[in-house]
């Protein structure tokens, strides 16, 4: 034992954690009452509040720390001696938690004592942050949950489980595809797959139920994957009132564009109509201008032809005399030329009927001829009997 003893002393020395022999104490029927330090690492003596190891040897559990810490833990270690199995657990001194692994070592034990108070303090904020978690979860409006590597559920909420259908102790530890069948073949399932192949992250619309939709964001970490769904029918619902605000907005200006042109197309006809009238109106003034200018003169002809026809008239009276008078009275007095001689050619043509002419013709201009002289046709006179038998001869006819 002494050998074991020095043994531990060179080993142990400088250790962080706390090492002894504690030996049974036995009455005289040889029942095992207490414990007696044999040997104590300085870390040992520090964690049970002594400075010291030295003082520790000799001393009797019970006697040293009574009521408390690692004396209530006698029994725990007579079990160990009269089983023969370690054994372990948590007490505290005084501010610090020890955990102590207790080993059987002859007629008592070899105890190991771990400084656990960080842990501790780590594990109470851990647990009390995972319930502060647990309650905004189980509070939120929004359903979350979260799967292991096999798929299994490690954790849903309220919200979660009344999506499903069903309870929260229903869904705790199954495997999702066999507790919840209808979402196998949706984007679901294939979503949660891409994400606890390696993708990331993925966010998608779900619809969880008619009229309800979900905006879902999934997320893998360390082979788990976390989803959280926020209910997002109500903009679903918004979308659909705008898409519908926007489509008859776009049918309004559809028409009001289509309406837009028609009354282009009608102005510019109006326009048109409006010009053509113009030029027309203004066609009519130049001919109405035109008119009257001409009208002007021919107001004066007409106005003043009567007058003219009256004063033309006499002489109208007197040109039908002389043109159909001459030839009346040639034939009357032909006759009576012919039983005449004949005038000489030095004689004037008409002197042989210039009486008879003045004496038929008082009322009448003289006749006057107004035909040429034409050697290969020559002219007879009508005034004269004989008519004219050269040049000369017609130079000295009456006109």
């Amino acid at each position: 034992m002494d050998v074991l003893l020095v043994a531990l002393e060179e080993a142990e020395r400088h250790q962080p954690e706390g090492c002894m022999v504690l030996h049974a104490v036995r009455d005289a029927a040889g029942a095992l009452v207490d414990f007696q330090w044999a040997w104590a690492n300085p870390a040992g003596a520090r964690a049970l509040g002594h400075a010291a190891p030295e003082s520790l040897r000799g001393r009797r559990l019970r006697e040293l720390m009574p009521g408390s810490g690692l004396a209530s833990r006698v029994d725990l270690l007579r079990d160990v001696v009269e089983a023969g199995r370690p054994a372990a657990d948590s007490f505290q001194e005084g501010d610090v938690w020890l955990q102590g692994t207790a080993v059987p070592l002859r007629d008592g034990v070899l105890l190991r004592l771990r400084d656990i108070t960080s842990a501790l303090r780590l594990e109470e904020g851990v647990r009390e942050t995972l319930d502060w978690v647990r309650s905004m979860l189980e509070a939120t409006p929004d359903a979350f949950f979260t799967l292991d590597a096999d798929w299994r559920i490690t954790y849903v909420n309220h919200e979660a489980a009344a999506l499903s259908g069903r309870s929260q102790e229903q869904l705790f530890r199954q495997i999702l595809w066999q507790a919840c069948p209808e979402l196998l073949g949706t984007r679901m399932e294939r979503e949660l797959r891409r994400v606890a192949s390696g993708a990331g992250h993925a966010i998608f619309e779900w619809r969880a139920t008619p009229g309800r939709w979900h905006e879902v964001h999934a997320w893998g970490a360390n082979g788990n994957v976390s989803i959280f769904g926020r209910d997002v029918t109500s903009r679903k619902q918004a979308e659909a009132e705008r898409d519908v605000l926007l489509s008859r907005e776009h049918s309004g200006r559809l028409e009001a564009e289509a309406l837009v042109h028609e009354r282009t197309r009608e102005l510019m006809a109006a326009r048109e109509r409006l010009v053509q009238s113009e030029k027309l109106a203004m066609a009519g003034q130049l001919a109405a201008g035109v008119g009257h200018e001409i009208n002007n003169p021919l107001s004066y002809v007409v106005g003043n032809l009567q007058f003219a026809l009256e004063q033309l008239e006499p002489s109208r009276r007197r040109a039908r005399c002389v043109k159909h008078g001459p030839a009346r009275w040639a034939r009357r007095w032909r006759p009576c030329a012919r039983r005449r001689k004949a005038p000489s050619a030095s004689a004037p043509p008409s002197a042989t009927c210039r009486p008879s002419l003045e004496r038929r013709s008082r009322n009448c201009r003289p006749w006057t001829c107004t035909r040429r002289w034409s050697s290969a046709s020559p002219w007879r006179c009508r005034t004269c009997v004989t008519g004219p038998a050269s040049r000369s001869a017609w130079a000295r006819c009456p006109r």
